[in-house]
C-alpha cells in the first residue's frame, strides 16, 4: 500500500530538504567553486542539464500577412516551390502556426505546404463556391513559409504565433522541415480504409520526429468520406466531417507504441492520409525544468464547449484551460451553420472577443457549409475564453487540446499539485541484479500552475538526498511520470517523488515516498538493461524476419514501444542476429514493419565476463567458394599493373593491364577444404619439386632482429612508429626443432588455395592467365610455349590457411543510485584474430628484358560459422567470412627456375580496448620458417641468369560483423620472395655466382567501424603497415 506523506512534519521536511535541492541545482547548472558536496552527491547532480526555453511568440491582432483580394500579397501560386513572406515573422523563428482562408473559389481547391521536391501535404481543401479557413503548422525561413495550390487563388493569411524554440526545450513547438506521411489507405500504409474498425498509425520516429521523449504532434488528416461521419481520433478526440473530402490540423500524444487509433462512428468509410508536420518535445529525466513560459501542455481535464452564437448576442464564457498559467489555448474548433431562422445564417467569421472589431479575420464560417473543424489559438484569462460571431448563427463545437504557458500565477486559488509513485508499491522487493536499475513510475496532477519538475530524493543518498529529475508523459487524460533508479548496495531505502509548482518552484507542493527492499547485482553477475527485449527464441516459431540493416516485420501487431531494444539469435529469418533501438512502428499492407536504430553495447551491456575463442573445430560449417571457377571468364577477379624498361634499364609508367583470361576447364582447384591429416600447416619437401636432399629449413625467431612491428610500437595512425631496416639474424641451429613448435594451437582444418599462372608479354601488353583449370599437359604446353618467346613467368603457387577468433568483453558497472553512463567501465574489449598460413610457390623465369608488374588474383570467399555466445538472456551474434587473393609482385630480367619460394607463420592482430588506457593494437612477433634459396637451369637450358625479385603470396581479407553490423575489416598479406643475382662465370657457364636476399613483403592494413561500441572508438584505423622482412642474405658460388 502507498504511505502518502503530505502533510504535517513530514511534508514540512520534505520542503526543506526540497529547498536544498533546489539551491544544488542552481550551483550545479553554474557552480561556484566554493560550493561543495560529496563526490556521490556530485555525481548525481552534474548529469542535469538546464533546459532551454521554448520560444513561443503569438501575434497580437493585426492586419492579415496576406490578404490578395485586397491587393496585400499575391494569390498563390501552383508552384510547389512557392514561398509566401508572412510580416511579423522574424529570421530566427524556425516555425509559425497559421491560418489560411479561401472566399468561395470558382472551383474545388487544395493548398499545400511541403519541399519543393515533394508531392506536397495539403493543408486545407475548399469546395467550389465556400469559404473555408484552416490553422496548420509551417516551418519558417527567413521570414518566408511553403504555401501554394493546386490552382491560382486568392488567400488570406494570417500568422497567429511564431516559434524559436529548440528540441532541448520541453514544451517548444518543432516544425518538420519536410512533412512525414504516416497513414496512406490508398497504398496501404496504416491500413486499407477508414471504417469504424479502429486504424492505427505511426506517429513518433520519422520525418526528424523522435522515437521517444514526444509530447504531442502536430498531424495533418486528409479524409474522404462517402457519407457525413464522426472521426474518431485517438482516446479522446471526436468531431464531425461531412460526405466527400475533409482536411484538418490536429495535435494530439502519441500513445505507447508512438502511434494513434482513428475510425470513423457510423456506417460510413473512406480514405485516410495522415501527415506529421510538427512536434512538441517531452521533458526527459534530469532536465532542470519540464515547463516554462511558452512550453506547450496537454490538456487532460477540460472536455469539449459548446456554443450557440449569433450575431449581437453577448460573447459565450467557455472555460478551456486546465491551469490558470495558460495564456493561450490550442483547440479544435468546428461550426455549423444555425438552424434558427433568426438571424439567418451567413458567411462569417468566429472570434475570440467579447465583440467583434475592426476588419473580419479569424474562423471562416460558410453560410452552407461552416467551418470544418480547425485549430484555433484561443487567449485565455483564468482558464476561460470569450467567443462571437460577427454575423448570422451557427452552433460551435470547441475541443481543447492543449495550453501554452504563460507566466505563472503568484496567488493559486486552486488545489495544489500532488504526486504520486504507483511503482513499485510500498514495501516491495525489487531485484536488480540481472537489470542494474528499476523503473519509478507514477502520476501528477498540476494546481492552479502547471509542473515545474518532479525531483526524486532518498534520505540514504549523499548530500541533500537529491538523486534526479523524472521524465513527464502528457497523456490524453492524465500525466505521469517515470525515473530510472538504483541503489548502491543491497539493503532497504526510502525512495520520495516531490512535485514543483511553477509559481514556487523553489519549494516542494507534495511529495509520495515508496521503502524498498532492494537486491543488488554482485561483482560476477551479469546485467543488461531493462530495456532489452530477446525474441525469435523459437527459431521454427520466429516472432519476426529482418528485411534490412534497420527493419524487421512482424505479422501480428509487436509488444513493443519505442526505445525498446529487441534482440534475435541468429535464426533463418535473421541469419546475422538483430540488434536494434525501436525508433518507427508502421502497418503496411498487412504486416507490421518495425524500424531500428543502431544501439552501442555500452547501452545493452553494463556488467559481463565473456572470453571466448572459437577455432571452428574440424571446420564444420565452413564453406569455400572457389571463385575463378564460379566465374565466367574470371577476368573480373584479376587487376594488375606492369611497366618495361629500355635499353638503360629504366622503366617506363605503369600501365593498368586489361588483357585476362581464367582456363575454364576442371583440371584442378583453386580452394578447397582440408580436415583431419590433410590439414598442412608447415613447410616440407612434399611441397616443392625439389629433390629432398636440395631442401633446407631457416627461421627467423620472435624479437631476433626488430623488423617486425609489434602492437606497442604501432601509432594512433595505425603505422609503425619507428620502422627498421632489415637485418637479418642467422637462422639458429635448433630451427628445426622451433619448426615443431610454431602452432600453440593444433589446427583441425584449413582451407587450401592454388595458382598456376601464366604471364607473358606480347602484342605490346603483359597477358595473364590463370590455367589451373587447365590439365597438367595443357599446362605445361602453354608454358613452353609463352617461355620459347623469351618474354613469360610461369607460377605455381599454393598453400594453407587456418583461422580462430578471440572475444574478450569484460564489463563492468557502478550504478549508485541511477543510470549514469559513465557509470560503465570497459575493463578489456578485446578481438583478436590467429592466422596460420603457409605459402609456398615456384617460378619459372625467362625475361630477355627487364619487365616488372604487380598482380593480384582473387581465388575464393570463406564462410565461417555464426558465432553466437550469451550475455545473460541477450544473444551477442558475430558472422565472419573471409576472402582470399594470391599476389605476385616481380621486377626482372631472368632465365632461370626458382623451385623454393615459401614463408609459413602464425600471425596475431587485432585490437584492445579499456576505458582506462583507451585503444591498443594487438600484433605479435612471430617466428618465420622459410626453404633456404635455390636456383636452377631454365628446361634444358645448361646456365642460368637472375637479376631483380620476385615475390610470391597470400592476402587474407577479415570481415567480421556484430548483429550485421559493420566491425573489423582487416587484410593481412605475405609475400614470400627472392632477390638477387646470379650469373654464370664467363670461363665457366655452369659455374654460377650468386648474390641473394630471400625475404618476406608483409602488410596489415584496415579498419574497424563499431557502430555498436561507442566507448570512444566508432571508426578508427586499425593498421596501416606495410613492411619488408629480410629473412636471408648469402653470397656464393655453385655448379649445375
Amino acid at each position: 500500500m502507498i504511505r502518502n506523506r503530505t502533510s504535517g512534519p513530514a511534508r514540512r521536511a520534505t520542503s526543506l530538504i526540497a529547498g536544498v535541492t533546489t539551491a544544488a541545482l542552481a550551483l550545479l547548472i553554474a557552480p561556484s567553486p566554493a560550493f561543495a558536496m560529496p563526490a556521490d552527491a556530485l555525481e548525481n547532480a552534474s548529469t542535469i542539464t538546464a533546459a532551454s526555453t521554448p520560444g513561443f511568440a503569438p501575434t497580437p491582432r493585426s492586419v492579415p500577412a496576406v490578404e490578395s483580394t485586397l491587393g496585400r500579397g499575391d494569390a498563390l501560386s501552383t508552384d510547389p516551390a512557392t514561398r509566401v513572406a508572412v510580416a511579423g515573422l522574424g529570421s530566427e523563428q524556425r516555425a509559425a502556426l497559421v491560418r489560411v482562408t479561401v472566399t468561395q473559389p470558382d472551383a474545388a481547391v487544395t493548398v499545400f505546404t511541403g519541399a519543393a521536391d515533394t508531392a506536397g501535404t495539403p493543408v486545407l481543401a475548399a469546395a467550389a463556391g465556400t469559404t473555408a479557413s484552416a490553422t496548420t503548422l509551417l516551418p519558417a525561413s527567413a521570414g518566408n513559409v511553403s504555401l501554394w495550390a493546386d490552382q491560382a487563388v486568392p488567400v488570406r493569411v494570417e500568422l497567429l504565433a511564431a516559434f524559436s524554440g529548440s528540441v532541448d526545450a520541453p514544451g517548444s513547438t518543432i516544425a518538420l522541415e519536410s512533412p512525414a506521411t504516416r497513414a496512406d489507405t490508398g497504398a496501404g500504409l496504416g491500413g486499407s480504409a477508414l471504417t469504424a474498425d479502429p486504424l492505427w498509425f505511426g506517429l513518433t520516429g520519422e520525418g526528424g520526429v523522435p522515437a521517444t521523449q514526444v509530447r504531442s504532434v502536430y498531424v495533418s488528416l486528409d479524409v474522404t468520406l462517402d457519407a457525413a461521419a464522426e472521426l474518431e481520433f485517438g482516446p479522446e478526440q471526436r468531431f464531425p466531417l461531412p460526405a466527400g473530402r475533409s482536411v484538418v490540423t490536429t495535435v494530439v500524444e502519441p500513445d505507447a507504441r508512438g502511434g494513434v487509433l482513428a475510425s470513423l462512428a457510423g456506417g460510413a468509410s473512406g480514405a485516410l492520409r495522415a501527415d506529421v508536420l510538427g512536434w512538441v518535445p517531452e521533458a526527459p529525466s534530469d532536465l532542470s525544468r519540464s515547463n516554462s513560459t511558452g512550453s506547450y501542455v496537454a490538456s487532460t481535464e477540460v472536455g469539449e464547449a459548446t456554443a450557440q452564437l449569433r450575431a449581437g448576442a453577448k460573447a459565450t464564457r467557455l472555460q478551456l484551460s486546465d491551469q490558470e498559467d495558460i495564456g493561450y489555448e490550442l483547440a479544435l474548433v468546428s461550426a455549423q451553420p444555425s438552424t434558427r431562422t433568426t438571424p439567418a445564417a451567413e458567411t462569417s467569421t468566429l472570434e475570440w472577443a467579447a465583440t467583434p472589431r475592426g476588419r473580419a479575420q479569424g474562423i471562416a464560417v460558410d453560410a452552407t457549409a461552416g467551418a470544418a473543424p480547425q485549430l484555433a489559438l484561443v487567449p485565455v484569462r483564468s482558464e476561460h475564453a470569450q467567443l462571437t460571431i460577427r454575423r448570422g448563427a451557427a452552433d460551435v463545437r470547441v475541443f481543447p487540446l492543449g495550453g501554452f504557458l504563460s507566466e505563472p500565477v503568484a496567488q493559486p486559488t486552486e488545489e495544489q499539485p500532488t504526486v504520486q509513485i504507483t511503482a513499485p508499491r510500498d514495501l516491495d522487493s525489487v531485484n536488480i541484479s540481472e537489470t542494474g536499475a528499476f523503473t519509478l513510475e507514477g502520476t501528477v496532477t498540476a494546481g492552479s500552475n502547471s509542473i515545474d519538475r518532479i525531483e526524486i530524493s532518498s534520505p540514504s543518498a549523499p548530500g541533500d538526498g537529491f538523486i534526479g529529475t523524472a521524465e513527464l508523459n502528457y497523456g490524453s487524460d492524465e500525466v505521469t511520470w517515470s525515473f530510472t533508479a538504483a541503489a548502491p548496495e543491497d539493503g532497504d531505502f526510502d525512495y520520495i517523488a516531490s512535485v514543483f509548482d511553477r509559481g514556487e518552484p523553489q519549494r516542494a507542493a507534495a511529495e509520495d515516498r515508496v521503502t524498498l527492499t532492494v537486491s543488488t547485482a554482485d561483482e560476477d553477475d551479469t546485467v543488461v538493461t531493462h530495456e532489452a527485449q530477446v525474441l525469435n527464441t523459437d527459431p521454427a516459431r520466429p516472432d519476426f524476419v529482418q528485411l534490412d540493416e534497420h527493419r524487421i516485420s512482424f505479422t501480428t501487431p509487436p509488444a513493443l514501444e519505442p526505445g525498446d531494444i529487441v534482440l534475435s539469435d541468429a535464426t533463418p529469418g535473421t541469419p546475422e542476429g538483430f540488434l536494434g533501438r525501436v525508433t518507427a512502428i508502421n502497418l503496411v499492407d498487412g504486416a507490421w514493419l518495425v524500424d531500428t536504430s543502431t544501439v552501442s553495447l555500452a547501452e545493452l551491456i553494463y556488467q559481463a565476463d565473456v572470453d571466448g575463442t572459437f577455432e571452428f573445430t574440424d571446420g564444420v560449417g565452413v564453406e569455400v567458394e572457389d571463385l575463378p571457377a564460379a566465374s565466367g571468364d574470371g577476368a573480373e577477379l584479376m587487376t594488375a599493373s606492369y611497366a618495361v624498361a629500355d635499353e638503360d634499364g629504366n622503366f617506363g609508367p605503369d600501365i593498368p593491364a586489361d588483357s585476362f583470361e581464367s582456363a575454364p576447364g576442371v583440371g584442378g582447384t583453386n580452394a578447397e577444404l582440408f580436415t583431419g591429416d590433410d590439414v598442412d600447416l608447415e613447410l616440407d619437401p612434399a611441397d616443392y619439386d625439389v629433390d629432398p636432399s636440395q631442401f633446407e629449413l631457416e627461421c627467423r625467431l620472435p624479437g631476433a632482429d626488430g623488423q617486425e612491428p609489434t602492437g606497442e610500437e604501432i601509432g594512433d595512425d595505425g603505422e609503425w612508429l619507428s620502422p627498421v631496416a632489415g637485418t637479418p639474424v642467422p637462422s639458429p641451429a635448433d630451427c628445426a626443432e622451433a619448426q615443431q613448435l610454431r602452432a600453440e594451437l593444433h589446427r583441425s582444418w584449413s582451407f587450401g588455395v592454388d595458382a598456376n599462372l601464366l604471364i607473358a608479354y606480347e602484342n605490346g601488353k603483359f597477358n595473364f592467365r590463370n590455367q589451373t583449370g587447365d590439365d597438367e599437359e595443357q599446362q605445361e604446353q602453354a608454358k613452353r610455349s609463352k617461355l620459347a618467346t623469351k618474354a613469360a613467368i610461369a607460377i605455381q603457387a599454393s598453400g594453407q590457411v587456418s583461422v580462430s577468433l578471440d572475444i574478450v568483453l569484460d564489463v563492468s558497472f557502478k550504478f549508485k543510485w541511477k543510470v549514469i553512463p559513465t557509470g560503465v567501465n570497459v575493463n578489456d574489449f578485446t578481438v583478436q584474430f590467429t592466422t596460420d598460413l603457409k605459402a609456398q610457390a615456384a617460378a619459372q623465369i625467362y625475361f630477355e628484358m627487364k619487365y616488372r608488374f604487380n598482380f593480384r588474383q582473387q581465388i575464393a570467399a570463406v564462410g565461417l560459422p555464426t558465432v553466437s555466445f550469451f550475455v545473460g538472456p541477450v544473444p551477442i551474434v558475430i558472422t565472419n567470412a573471409l576472402k582470399i587473393s594470391v599476389g605476385v609482385s616481380a621486377e626482372m630480367k631472368a632465365q632461370a627456375e626458382v623451385p623454393l619460394i615459401g614463408v609459413s607463420r602464425t600471425d596475431q592482430f587485432g585490437f584492445r580496448y579499456s576505458s582506462e588506457l583507451g585503444l591498443r593494437r594487438i600484433k605479435n612477433d612471430p617466428k618465420t620458417v622459410y626453404p633456404s634459396p635455390i636456383f636452377t637451369p631454365l628446361g634444358e637450358a645448361t646456365t642460368l641468369s637472375l637479376a631483380g625479385l620476385v615475390a610470391v603470396g597470400p592476402e587474407v581479407t577479415y570481415d567480421s560483423k556484430i548483429y550485421g553490423f559493420a566491425g573489423p575489416e582487416l587484410t593481412l598479406f605475405a609475400r614470400a620472395g627472392v632477390q638477387g643475382e646470379a650469373a654464370a662465370h664467363p670461363s665457366d657457364l655452369r659455374q654460377i655466382e650468386a648474390k641473394v636476399a630471400v625475404f618476406a613483403d608483409l602488410g596489415l592494413i584496415g579498419e574497424a567501424k563499431l557502430k555498436l561500441i561507442r566507448w570512444k572508438i566508432l571508426e578508427f584505423t586499425v593498421f596501416n603497415l606495410n613492411w619488408r622482412l629480410t629473412l636471408f642474405s648469402k653470397e656464393w658460388e655453385f655448379r649445375i
